[in-house]
């Protein structure tokens, strides 16, 4: 999993899951915004079934503080919940 990071006027937030994995797994990459007093505000997010490989997320967005969110689901277990350090970013 990636720090969210800029690039092109975009924040991007993206994992790779590493395989073989069998069939049924999945991986959802969410962008979450955070804030110091609220919840943490998703702001883009994708899943795939993969046996292995990388799921992107961008959005075109200004100054925040974002975090990359990924789980790893097979078979209706969750086997990886896990947030990235956080990013001020801005533009």
């Amino acid at each position: 999993m990636k720090n969210p990071y800029l690039k092109s006027g975009k924040i991007y937030g993206e994992a790779t899951l590493q395989g073989p994995n069998p069939v049924d797994t999945k991986m959802c990459v969410s962008l979450l915004q955070t804030h110091p007093s609220t919840p943490d505000i998703p702001v883009a997010g994708k899943c795939s079934k993969l046996s292995a490989g990388t799921v992107k997320v961008s959005i075109n967005n200004y100054c925040g503080r974002y975090t990359t969110h990924v789980e790893v689901t097979r078979g209706g277990r969750t086997l990886v919940y896990k947030d990235s350090d956080p990013v001020i970013i801005c533009r």
